[in-house]
C-alpha cells in the first residue's frame, strides 16, 4: 500500500502515525496495520 502515492488524488491529506489512536477524531480514512 503506497500512501504516499494515494494521497496525489486527494485535494488535502495528512499522513500520521502514532501509538495513540486519539489522532484519528474526524477522519475520513483510518488504516491500521499489524506485523
Amino acid at each position: 500500500m503506497d500512501l504516499q502515492h494515494g494521497s496525489l488524488f486527494l485535494r488535502t491529506h495528512k499522513i500520521v502515525a502514532d501509538k495513540d489512536y486519539a489522532v484519528t477524531a474526524n477522519s475520513k480514512i483510518v488504516v491500521v496495520t499489524a506485523g
